[in-house]
């Protein structure tokens, strides 16, 4: 073997011609994977578990190794900062679309309370307009029955006070008449009966015909009011 072959620094030199590759300042792993291989192909010491390697070539490597740390660690920084932002920009537009929501959903909530309580407001007016309605009806017929009443009595007393006039005159013709006054007395007295008989009967009349108006009138007020008590009651119901 020659002196060449075993001396340690013709292997410095030849490994030496590896020192010139350029690692990119970045490629940190990269340049520990050299280094890792550097180690690995290193010619191993006799009865040790020590190698052989290139110093100039390893000092190189760390010190590259060294530089791209810096660089890297910037790149990672940078990234961690991007996206601290974009979470931040996320929280944002996350809070900005929970804040539009809730603010749509109080305005839709608003505006169906305010629909409600006018919808409300106008049931209520229209029931009370129909009970005003219906109570101003039924007194207007109450008034007309009792007008009408007043009105057939005044006729069958008038009609009365006639016949009964009517009948005394007669009958002081009959008794002014000598011949005839015990005919005419007796005449008199019939026509007075009859006539007080006829006032009887149309004061009958008249009073069975006021009442039958009056039992119409009543039915009509209680078909009133039953339709008004379900009107309100729906109203009531649908308050609720």
């Amino acid at each position: 073997m020659s002196n060449e072959e075993n001396d340690p620094k013709t292997d410095q030199v030849d490994t030496l011609e590896g020192v010139e590759e350029q690692y990119a300042p970045s490629d940190v792993i990269a340049v520990l994977d050299r280094l890792s291989e550097l180690i690995a192909s290193g010619r191993s010491l006799p009865m040790s578990a020590s190698v052989l390697v290139n110093q100039a070539e390893a000092l190189e490597l760390l010190h590259n190794a060294r530089e791209a740390l810096p660089y890297d660690l910037v790149q990672a920084d940078g990234i961690v900062q991007d996206a601290s932002k974009v979470l931040d920009q996320a929280d944002a537009e996350a809070a900005a679309t929970i804040a539009d929501a809730n603010a749509k959903a109080e305005q839709a909530r608003s505006e169906a309370d305010k629909y409600a309580s006018t919808t409300r407001a106008k049931a209520d007016k229209s029931a009370q307009q129909s009970v005003s309605e219906a109570e101003s009806r039924s007194q207007q017929i109450l008034q007309e029955a009792h007008d009408e009443a007043e009105k057939l009595a005044a006729n069958a007393r008038a009609r009365a006070e006639d016949l009964i006039a009517r009948a005394r005159a007669k009958a002081d013709e009959l008794v002014s008449q000598e011949e005839v006054v015990a005919k005419a007395q007796q005449k008199a007295q019939n026509l007075v009966a009859e006539a007080q008989s006829k006032a009887g009967k149309l004061a009958g009349d008249a009073d069975r015909y006021v009442d039958s108006k009056l039992e119409e009138f009543e039915g009509l007020l209680q078909q009133i009011m039953r339709q008004t008590r379900g009107g309100r009651q729906s109203l009531s119901r649908k308050g609720r």
